[in-house]
């Protein structure tokens, strides 16, 4: 059953909408915390972390032949710069132009090694949404591991590209007068944009079983545009309010890029569940305010 096959709504029936709001919410919130999210969050975060260095030589590799490496940097600096704040980006980008001055001559082996550890956060995040769309299970197998590994590869490949088409519409933009000036607020339509796709195909490709294709690209939409609200706020206080560095000291730009990626990665995890309540309830014949079955959702988990 589609997501949108749930019963006709009787308007004298109905409670007011932010009541239902408010218990959707609650239901998604329950869910995530039952599924583990805060764990799972984590452990993207940390994997997030370990890939982080790996993609970068990975895609410096790929993006020498097409883009030199200041507008490669250029892009990455603007970009880590809407992630944490511009006080703890510039080490950040200082480790990465140390790792990656020296161009890439690892060979056929190294390159495949980059690939690997460059999918340990996809894998994760693989299993996260493994576990929240566990009522799919039902339906469909679990996926075999080298199925789960092409997928993880694809992403990697998949955002690699993305990010060379935007290195490469930037410094086409960039050549031409007229939109040299408005270059930083098309940076920021284009990232947006991006985001939000790739955010669409984890939501699309990554579950197990058959979704839906437009729920994909809404849920998608709307944790892109939630995900920059957060990250705007979060480097608001990291700048305004938080004493990092104060109490981490040198490691205060490592502690900053854990905990960006965690946050990202609650809500990339908070959009799976949404969309997973919102999947169970049509499945259940239910409308998406009424809650749910507790009992069968701890079974359906067993």
């Amino acid at each position: 059953m589609a997501v949108n096959d749930a019963p006709p709504q009787d308007p004298a029936t109905s409670p007011p909408l932010a009541r239902s709001l408010l218990a959707f919410a609650l239901r998604v919130v329950r869910g995530f915390f039952a599924n583990g999210g805060e764990a799972m969050a984590s452990a993207i975060a940390y994997n997030g972390l370990l890939s982080m260095l790996p993609l970068c030589l990975l895609a410096t590799a790929i993006f020498a032949r097409f883009v030199d490496r200041a507008r490669f940097l250029d892009v990455v600096g603007r970009e880590l710069r809407l992630l944490i704040p511009s006080s703890t980006a510039k080490p950040v980008l200082d480790a990465l132009v140390a790792a990656i001055e020296v161009p890439y001559t690892g060979g056929v082996v190294g390159f495949a090694t980059l690939v690997v550890f460059s999918t340990l956060a996809f894998r994760t995040l693989q299993h996260a949404m493994d576990v929240i769309f566990e009522h799919r299970h039902q339906a469909h197998k679990r996926r075999p591991l080298p199925v789960s590994l092409l997928i993880s590869v694809g992403f990697v490949l998949a955002v690699g590209l993305a990010s060379l088409l935007q290195a490469l519409t930037l410094v086409s933009m960039r050549a031409i007068p007229g939109l040299a000036d408005k270059l930083p607020a098309w940076s920021g339509v284009f990232g947006l944009v991006g985001v939000a796709l790739v955010l669409a195909a984890i939501y699309w490709v990554m579950p197990p079983g058959k979704g839906s294709v437009r729920t994909a690209l809404l849920g998608g939409a709307l944790a892109a545009l939630a995900l920059r609200g957060v990250q705007a706020v979060l480097v608001w206080y990291l700048q305004n309010v938080s004493a990092v560095g104060v109490i981490y000291g040198s490691l205060a730009a490592v502690i900053v890029v854990l905990f960006s990626i965690e946050i990202g990665a609650i809500v990339v995890l908070l959009g799976a569940q949404v969309i997973s309540e919102l999947e169970q309830s049509a499945h259940a014949g239910r409308r998406w305010y009424e809650p749910g079955d507790e009992a069968a959702r701890k079974r359906s988990r067993k």
